[in-house]
């Protein structure tokens, strides 16, 4: 499929706004996503279980429309950058794919890999980005089977590395398949089935793709879609991986929550002691030192932002000069400078980080993989 050159879509004066206001909408988004999560989990056994499933369907709606209008922000405003290196696929796809295997058999799906060991010459963060796309879209789009299986297969082909997603959805129409990875057509189109979104999953994931220097492609018939990507290959090393097994981490230990939002820091905290985590709680940067102070913690969850000059930053950096436990940051930071920084950081003083609104099912993977 050839894929013409992407006009602008959001002005630099726009993007500006749209970073500020997604930023403060993230923050109530991620408390309603955290109280969805415990409501239905209180009411599984209950008449009004759907109901609270349906809360929690629709915040993570609204969070995926604000992550593709911020996304699309930077690609237009040209702040995404592509940092090219070799890299191994299996070491880092494997958080990734344990992740959508959680969310996927919450679901009563299941998530096939064969990922044979070889690197690849791209982008690392922008491919995983392309591929964590494809994979919820592959399960967004077969939900409707409850026994589905989504496929993600790595061969060579041609010289290359060919990865591909597989899903058992319906059949996608001949007259849409023109207009996937168009983000004006998809929102004009009237046959876009607007309860899977608002269609920029695919067409940002196309955009992430052409500045890798390759593109996706799409094959559909009665059985499910085929979404496909070329990588060009580095050198080869052929470890036997399988990812296809998801391990749990039994929940007995002791943390340290930092937020100033009342409703994030309540609803984090009953959803860490519902998954039998001990929790303590500090609503400033200083208490929260106080706090790390007085007692042992086998890990630190800090909001980034807080109402006075310190950050989460000072926070883990105070911390980890103390004591090098695992910490994680929450940020619902929309300027890509901003983030930028918290990332290059996150590879110095070793810190993970999680967007508001946070999604329980990645904080939970998260937790089993920090705290072993």
């Amino acid at each position: 499929m050839t894929i013409k050159p992407q006009e602008e879509i959001i002005s630099p004066k726009t993007s500006r706004y749209l970073n500020r206001i997604i930023h403060d909408i993230r923050q109530p988004l991620s408390s309603l996503s955290l109280y969805g999560q415990l409501l239905e989990n209180k009411l599984q056994l209950s008449p009004h279980y759907q109901l609270a499933k349906n809360i929690k369907l629709a915040s993570e709606d609204i969070d995926r429309w604000l992550s593709a209008l911020l996304d699309l922000s930077r690609l237009d405003s040209g702040t995404m950058t592509v940092n090219v290196s070799d890299f191994s696929l299996v070491s880092t796809l494997s958080p990734l794919i344990k992740k959508n295997q959680f969310i996927a058999k919450q679901s009563g799906m299941k998530i096939s890999v064969h990922l044979p060991e070889m690197q690849v010459t791209s982008d690392q963060r922008l491919l995983t980005e392309i591929v964590d796309t494809l994979l919820n879209n592959a399960l967004l789009h077969s939900s409707s089977k409850k026994t589905a299986k989504v496929l993600l297969s790595v061969r060579r082909y041609q010289g290359k590395a060919l990865l591909q997603v597989w899903n058992q959805g319906a059949k996608i129409p001949d007259q849409l398949i023109g207009s996937l990875f168009d983000e004006i057509a998809l929102a004009d189109n009237p046959l876009h089935n607007k309860s899977k979104g608002i269609g920029l999953g695919l067409p940002i994931a196309q955009r992430k793709a052409q500045l890798c220097n390759t593109n996706i492609k799409v094959t559909t018939d009665n059985n499910g879609s085929c979404f496909s990507i070329t990588l060009n290959l580095a050198r080869n090393i052929i470890i036997p991986t399988n990812l296809n097994n998801l391990a749990n981490t039994p929940a007995n230990f002791n943390i340290l929550l930092i937020d100033d939002d009342q409703g994030i820091l309540s609803a984090l905290s009953m959803l860490l002691e519902n998954w039998g985590y001990k929790v303590d709680c500090a609503n400033t940067a200083e208490a929260g030192l106080r706090q790390f102070n007085l007692k042992s913690y086998h890990l630190v969850i800090t909001d980034y932002r807080f109402s006075t000059q310190q950050t989460g930053l000072d926070v883990i950096k105070a911390i980890k000069n103390i004591n090098a436990i695992p910490a994680i940051l929450l940020t619902g930071e929309a300027d890509p400078n901003k983030l930028k920084e918290v990332q290059d950081l996150a590879k110095k003083i070793n810190y993970k980080i999680l967007h508001k609104p946070v999604k329980p099912a990645s904080l939970r993977f998260l937790l089993t993989q920090l705290l072993k």
